[in-house]
């Protein structure tokens, strides 16, 4: 899937200073950027009339920089946005308002898994996705700023990481529940996944055993709230002794938590 960051028109409006088509400059070097139909009629009649609102002195910038955007094909127009609000109040102008209610309505109608592009200056409240009300759309992902990845883009590169490990849970008992989150997670099939159940009146046994039989690349995890400290120490020694991956979880509901962070640091 192709993913479209729908910038907010407030950035491409509000770009009548240096600040502001700074701002806007650094919105287009993320070329999955685009315009809402809408959005880019009104862009390109104000580019053709030369009333774009910077100064004289930024003209050439802003020209080069509006031109870029009015390059990139434009999304989908809706009609039906009539009463529409959006799930959050959004403090910018009204006019601006207005085009990002239109914008998001087309795009929920025809290009999902879509992401809004905006700044927090423009909100009154933090939010990681947004809608409007009626739908669609109903759980738009929100960029607060260029070049970051989408949550699509995000489970893409985590299951790449995966792909090909085999990964050891100690602690707990197992929980189908669970496997199957680290596998909607990161691409892991059940296959590749080994419960070991330990508990602190019933430890496991043979983990050195099953540790070191590992493969080098697996990633260990220890359910450190279930286990005794002699178990977790010998999970770490053994680990850290083939130099495998170790994930510490204080609970099982919290392990795809902690597998996502020692991913993201893995990755860098």
């Amino acid at each position: 899937m192709t993913t479209v960051v729908v910038l907010d028109p407030g950035i491409v409006f509000g770009a009548v200073d240096e600040i502001g088509l700074s701002r806007l400059q650094e919105w287009t070097k993320d070329r999955r950027v685009r315009l809402g139909a809408r959005t880019w009629d009104r862009l390109a009649e104000a580019y053709a009339t030369g009333v774009l609102g910077t100064p004289q002195s930024l003209r050439r910038i802003a020209h080069r920089t509006f031109g870029d955007l009015l390059t990139r094909q434009p999304l989908e127009h809706s009609e039906l946005h009539v009463n529409v609000e959006l799930s959050s109040s959004y403090q910018g102008e009204s006019a601006h308002r207005e085009l990002l209610i239109d914008d998001l309505v087309g795009v929920g109608l025809s290009t999902p898994g879509s992401v809004l592009g905006t700044v927090d200056a423009f909100w009154g409240e933090s939010f990681t996705a947004i809608g409007c009300v009626p739908p669609p759309p109903t759980d738009l992902a929100v960029h607060f700023g260029p070049n970051l990845p989408t949550p699509h883009e995000l489970r893409d590169r985590r299951a790449a990481w995966f792909s090909g490990r085999r990964l050891l849970i100690v602690g707990g008992q197992v929980d189908e529940g669970i496997t199957n989150a680290i596998g909607a997670s990161f691409d892991v099939p059940p296959g590749d996944v080994r419960w070991i159940p330990s508990e602190k009146n019933k430890r496991a046994r043979n983990l050195k055993s099953v540790i070191q039989g590992l493969p080098s690349n697996a990633v260990v995890v220890c359910v450190v709230g279930k286990v005794g400290h002699d178990v977790s120490g010998e999970v770490k020694d053994y680990t850290r002794g083939q130099s495998l991956h170790l994930c510490e979880s204080r609970f099982a509901t919290q392990i795809v938590d902690d597998l996502t962070a020692l991913v993201d640091l893995a990755r860098g």
